[in-house]
């Protein structure tokens, strides 16, 4: 087969290798403790496809011929729209129809594809991520926005801003996050002190190195004499440590910095084709396997978010081959049908013609009824737990609960993240009464969205959180956002019934108010227990706390550390849980608490904080 002299094979076979890498390290989702993640620091392959990214972009303007740079720019943008957009919109209808599997919702799949615009015309990172139906779009949305804000320099001023404005911001920007977090993961985390997420620093960090990539390259090739050696051995190093670290190395911490300049020296070189690895990738099948890395990008986190609820009698480790098969399956025929689609999504007013009958199509689904469950998919137990996969599945748990089933020694298992919408909330679990929830309710490191109860103030008969009143186990649940506001309020549950509930590794983001009793995580919780909990909503009341509000029989790993009632009469353990963002803290405490066997007896998992 005859090379694409267009495309460098060496960039192209490890931009296959990076989408793998990222495809095994989303698979941690799967896993029980860290010591059992594969690829734990895989996002790190990101700053690689950054890296080209601002390479490609640099070679792009280099060309620039004196037109108008408004056009020139403009131009740009739109070759890289069609070029992916093809892909991305197969993506996002495979995303809801891998949704839609056993939990057909018209409502549901209406409002993802409508707001999967966001993910079609990459605005995640500026605050639109109404609805992630890939998952990884925040990547996209990073390049196209510091796509939009350098090529006008590139063109007009490429050398002073490659070899002077690029590095300097870069470090700027990189040495501004070590400072803030001390690591590179999380790209979702808002960073107040800069007015914008985490992911957009150290993603125009990574592209303007890639640019500053370009004029190392330039210095490569004018040092012939010399390639067979230093710059050959730094890219064969950048290549293997970006492996190594990937699959090896822990937690994100303060050594990701120092694989950004292996990684930056790896693609200058790689770019020249005249090392060693040039002539090893050299011919068609790598640069087709490039152009693949697209599709498996788009194409497994969405597949990993609904695995479990496909799969239900399988465990963790069992999860992986199916996970890596279904995505196998779904990029391949997103790389074939994304090419044909190509040929007919060619001009801008196709494009607009496609996203308009999406549109068209999620309002038409929205007229469709849904039917009306029944009872959850699964078995209630460990191994086959019943599944709520969606809103109405939550709902009808907390009909059932408050209608008397109080699922005692049953198990259930939250499949994906869930929008309450903002209806206001009736409470699982009913005071003064003994309609209570008794069973373990696994969050499987899920977030509800929109949470909205507004309760009687004064009334006491107030049980105003997720679970009013709380028998058996909450754990793995987050809330992101919402409003609550009554008497005895508690975001995840406010009162609890016997010594046997508890709430295990979970947080709460959404604001609190009451005109008695509020707690960040709960209220009332005597004889209860609760571990490794972190609140980061406002909490407003006459006696407000961080945590719980009254009491508990346990205390230990809340975030803030010793913030509790004086009211509270039971056992505290003090367990530090650090900087970083919520789930990051909580991934922290939890390894602490693991460690000193506090939860040897609970089946607990880590978040996932890319």
């Amino acid at each position: 087969m005859a090379e694409n002299k267009k495309r460098v094979g060496t960039v192209d076979f490890f931009k296959f290798v990076a989408a793998v890498l990222i495809v095994v390290y989303h698979a941690g989702g799967f896993y029980n403790t860290e010591s059992e993640y594969i690829c734990l620091s895989g996002f790190i392959c990101v700053e690689f496809f950054f890296m080209v990214s601002g390479y490609l972009l640099t070679a792009k303007a280099s060309k620039y011929n004196g037109d108008n740079v408004w056009n020139a720019t403009l131009s740009m943008l739109k070759g890289k729209l069609m070029s992916i957009f093809p892909y991305m919109l197969l993506a996002i209808v495979a995303s809801n129809i891998l949704y839609a599997i056993n939990i057909w919702s018209g409502k549901a799949i209406s409002y993802n594809l409508l707001f999967s615009l966001a993910d079609i015309f990459p605005l995640q990172m500026q605050g639109f991520s109404l609805f992630a139906a890939t998952g990884v779009s925040w990547y996209l949305s990073v390049l196209f926005a510091v796509s939009f804000l350098i090529y006008p320099l590139l063109c007009k001023h490429r050398e002073a801003y490659t070899k002077y404005i690029a590095p300097a911001t870069a470090i700027l920007a990189l040495g501004f996050i070590a400072h803030e977090q001390g690591y590179l993961n999380d790209p979702g985390l808002w960073m107040p002190n800069a007015y914008t997420f985490k992911g957009v620093l150290r993603g125009y960090a990574d592209i303007a190195l890639g640019c500053t990539a370009f004029e190392i390259k330039r210095y490569w090739d004018r040092e012939g004499r010399d390639w067979r050696f230093l710059p050959g051995v730094l890219e064969i190093v950048g290549y293997a440590a970006l492996i190594l670290y990937s699959v090896f190395h822990g937690v994100s911490d303060a050594h990701d910095f120092f694989m950004i300049p292996l990684i930056l020296f790896a693609v200058s070189v790689s770019f020249s084709n005249k090392s060693v690895l040039a002539h090893v990738f050299k011919g068609s099948i790598f640069n087709k396997l490039g152009v693949f890395s697209l599709s498996i990008y788009l194409n497994h986190y969405f597949v990993r978010e609904n695995v479990a609820r496909l799969f239900p009698e399988l465990d963790r480790v069992q999860l992986l081959l199916p996970y890596l098969g279904i995505v196998a399956a779904l990029a391949i025929v997103n790389y074939v049908l994304g090419r044909l689609l190509s040929r007919v999504l060619r001009t801008g007013k196709a494009v607009l013609a496609a996203t308009l009958a999406l549109v068209f199509v999620s309002m038409a689904l929205s007229l469709i009824p849904d039917p009306a469950p029944k009872w959850l998919n699964g078995k209630g137990t460990p191994e086959s737990p019943y599944l709520v996969q969606s809103l109405s599945d939550l709902e009808l748990l907390r009909d059932r609960v408050n209608e008397g089933r109080s699922l005692e020694g049953e198990y259930v298992l939250q499949t994906v993240d869930i929008d309450m919408e903002d209806q206001n909330w009736t409470p699982i679990g009913i005071f003064g009464s003994d309609h209570y929830f008794a069973g373990t309710y696994n969050g499987g490191a899920h977030c509800l969205y929109n949470l909205r109860i507004e309760g009687d103030r004064g009334s006491d008969s107030g049980n105003i959180g997720l679970f009013g009143v709380l028998e058996g186990t909450v754990e793995n649940l987050g809330i992101e956002s919402g409003y609550l506001d009554g008497h005895c309020v508690g975001a995840i549950a406010s009162h609890t019934e016997g010594e046997n509930a508890c709430i295990l590794n979970c947080y709460n983001k959404a604001n609190i108010y009451g005109d008695a009793r509020v707690g960040g995580i709960c209220d009332n919780f005597n004889e209860g227990t609760v571990v490794n909990c972190v609140n980061e909503g406002e909490v407003d009341g006459y006696s407000a706390w961080p945590i719980l509000s009254y009491n508990a029989d346990y205390v230990a790993a809340v975030d803030p550390a010793g913030e509790l009632p004086s009211t509270f009469k039971g056992e505290y353990v003090d367990i530090s849980l650090g900087e970083g963002s919520v789930r990051q803290k909580l991934n922290n405490g939890l390894s602490q608490v693991l460690e000193r066997g506090i939860l040897s007896e609970f089946d607990v998992i880590y978040w996932n904080v890319e």
